[in-house]
Formats: C-alpha cells, sequence, structure tokens
C-alpha cells in the first residue's frame, strides 16, 4: 500500500509518505493498493473509490472523543488488507458545533476559535434539504424529476427548518406532536383471552384446556366440581396493548426523547418531549413493551392507519436522515457540485425568454450514493 498526501502527489507521481505521517483531509490524500491486494474493512466509511485499486481519503467527521483524546482535530483511520492492518493519521479544519452538548460549547470555542464551527454543517444541511425537498413523498430509491417544478420547491425550501435539529423538524414536519396527544387517549388494542380459576356464576366461556380442566375434577355437577370455594377454570378477555403498532410507536417515543433531552435548550424540543413524558406515563402505555428494531416489516395498522402511519413514514425519514450529515461529511463537494448544478439550473430557468421542455428531468436520488445525488449529469432533453 502506498500513501499519497494529496491528489497532485499521486497524478504527478511524486514519492509515496509513511504511514505514520499526519495527513491534511482537506488536501485529499490517496492510498494505492498493491497488485493483489484489497480493502477487507475500513472504520469510519473512510474510504472514495476513484479505481480498483485506487482510493481516496474522505475528509473524517472529527467526533468529541477525537478532540478528547488528542486535544486537536485529528483522528485515526484503520485499514485492513490481506498484509495487515493500517493506520492512518488524518486531521479536518473544523469541529461541527452540532456534536458539542450546551454545557461544553463555550469551553470548545474558547479552545478551537473559528475552528469550532456550524457553517459547514448548516450548508451541508441545506444542500441536502434541496434533495430531500426534491424526492419527496417518493418512497422510489431513484426519481425523475421535472426540471419545470424544482424552482417551485426550492422556493418553499426554508433554511431555518434546514438548521433545526432533526428530532424538532420531523416534529414539525409530521405534527408529531399532536398526534401523539390524540392517540394516547385511544390507542389500539387486542383483546387476550387467559384461562384462569373464577366463580361459578362469572364463566361466560370456556375453552378445551378449561373443559378438560373440569372433566378431571372428582364430582357428579359442576357445584360438586367447583369445591368449597366454587371456583372453576374459564376464559377471562383481558384488554391487551401490547400491540406490534404500539409496540413500535413506544420504541420510536423512546428514540426522539433522547434527542428531545439533547436539544432542551429549544423551546419545541422541550415541550415535545415533555409530551413523550406523559405519553410514557399513561397506564396502558406501561404495559407496552419497546420494539427493539423499529425496521422490521410494518403490519397492516402501520401501512394504513392514517395516525400511525405518520409515526411510521417520520421514523424512515428519521432513520435515512439521521447519518446522513455524518456520511457525507468526508467527501462534500460532490454534493456541493449537484447541489450548485440544482441552483444554477433553477436560476436559469428565471431568465426571460428560457425555454423548458416539459418533458426534460433530472435522475435524482433519494439517498445519497458516494455523497452524490445526480449519478447521470446529463439532462435531457436540454434547456433552451
Amino acid at each position: 500500500m502506498r500513501i499519497h498526501p494529496n491528489l497532485f502527489a499521486y497524478l504527478n507521481g511524486e514519492p509515496s509518505v509513511n504511514s505514520d505521517t499526519i495527513l491534511s483531509g482537506s488536501d485529499r490524500p490517496v492510498i494505492v493498493l498493491d497488485p493483489e491486494e484489497h480493502i477487507i474493512s475500513s472504520t469510519r466509511k473512510s474510504l472514495i473509490p476513484i479505481t480498483e485499486e485506487v482510493y481516496e481519503l474522505a475528509i473524517p467527521h472529527i467526533q468529541l472523543l477525537d478532540w478528547d483524546k488528542y486535544e486537536e482535530l485529528k483522528t485515526e483511520i484503520f485499514l485492513s488488507t490481506e498484509s495487515g492492518v493500517t493506520e492512518i493519521k488524518i486531521t479536518d479544519q473544523v469541529l461541527d458545533s452540532e456534536l458539542a452538548p450546551v454545557e461544553k460549547q463555550d469551553e470548545l470555542k474558547l479552545a478551537l476559535g473559528s475552528k469550532f464551527d456550524r457553517k459547514t454543517g448548516d450548508v451541508i444541511g441545506y444542500f441536502i434539504s434541496i434533495f430531500n425537498k426534491i424526492t419527496e413523498n417518493t418512497r422510489s430509491r431513484q426519481v425523475n424529476a421535472p426540471i419545470v417544478t424544482i424552482f417551485e420547491k426550492l422556493e418553499s425550501l426554508s433554511k431555518q427548518d434546514a438548521r433545526l435539529p432533526l428530532v424538532i423538524f420531523l416534529e414539525k414536519k409530521y405534527q408529531l406532536k399532536r398526534k401523539l396527544e390524540l392517540i394516547a387517549p385511544k390507542l389500539r388494542s387486542q383483546l387476550r383471552r387467559q384461562a384462569e380459576l373464577m366463580p361459578i356464576g362469572r364463566i361466560q366461556e370456556m375453552d378445551s384446556y378449561c373443559l378438560r380442566d373440569y372433566t378431571r375434577r372428582p364430582g357428579k355437577d359442576a357445584i360438586e366440581k367447583a369445591g368449597a370455594r366454587q371456583m372453576l377454570m374459564g376464559i377471562q378477555r383481558y384488554q391487551d396493548f401490547n400491540t406490534p403498532e404500539n409496540r413500535f410507536l413506544v420504541g420510536f417515543m423512546g428514540l426522539l426523547h433522547l434527542d428531545c433531552l439533547t436539544y432542551k435548550h429549544y423551546s419545541e424540543a422541550m415541550k415535545f418531549g415533555l409530551s413523550i413524558d406523559r405519553f410514557r406515563q399513561e397506564p396502558d402505555v406501561q404495559s407496552i413493551q419497546k420494539q427493539r428494531n423499529l425496521l422490521d416489516k410494518p403490519n397492516y395498522v402501520l401501512q394504513q392507519n392514517p395516525i400511525y402511519r405518520s409515526f411510521y413514514e417520520a421514523c424512515l425519514e428519521f432513520v435515512k436522515r439521521r447519518n446522513e450529515k455524518d456520511n457525507i461529511w468526508g467527501d462534500r463537494h460532490h454534493l456541493a457540485i449537484d447541489a450548485v448544478g440544482i441552483l444554477i439550473i433553477s436560476a436559469i430557468m428565471q431568465f426571460q425568454g428560457v425555454f423548458v421542455s416539459p418533458t426534460a428531468t433530472i435522475e435524482t436520488l433519494a439517498i445519497a450514493k458516494y455523497c452524490e445525488y445526480i449519478e447521470n449529469k446529463v439532462i435531457n432533453p436540454l434547456v433552451y
């Protein structure tokens, strides 16, 4: 494996550097594999493939743990190949301020100055929101977005919404607080049938288990078989709220509650968190178990019931966007190329005399692939 400190060093055929050299992520370092050498695994989604043997090292998304460990904007990447594990140290120019809790903001701002930055994260978030807006209301992985609708969609895009924490954005978009208060007193339930001893006068139903117990008891009739306590096995019905859709709802609310605590300095997050607290304190809710995997196949209720479906759709968007910025951070220049291209097209459409074919579309991905939302950069038909 050869390591080049930047893209130009690789293109110009300059000598490689040792693995203990500290690389700068903004220089776009490149690694070149030896013949018959392959990457088995890597940490931090750190590799951007150029060819089968050449990879660009992504800009690292520095975490607070990295700062606490090195006291500088540096982290390590581990690459595993047939020849062993290689550790590479790489730096970034900024620490994303959204990663820091409120109580550490002042300390980090004093230590890092302008390197304690939110602008980079805000720009990435805004660019991501452009493509989320274009591909909204679809579950398809690839969308042929009509060019004539792009300006209208971008016009309705809010920079303030793009800056909001994800939990607040989802609450506003899906009205989760209001719907949670609506659904709390009328959660779906199912009747659970359980065989148990009960007074003779209360028995309304018996199943095969109860009948077998009845026949085995000594006595000629029901009064004798009931014994001194005058009790027999019968079916008792209970209202059971521990249904798949309720387990999903409780699990998802627990996930959002953690984010509400993280962003409690936002009044919207604090209010939503209080609503979740009240919901979880309901007696019926306390009997519901949490669903561990929120992405299990949804049942009929989650797909058809309007309120439950909105929570499920919010969960899908939550999972999609949760790590979106982290995934794109390392190769954000590709995102910038796609986003600026969309903005330029939208601006050109406003020029007088420009004709746009109604069938002109842009193939846009709902989820970025290698940090790109537009794989095919050719628009056909073109804008005239």
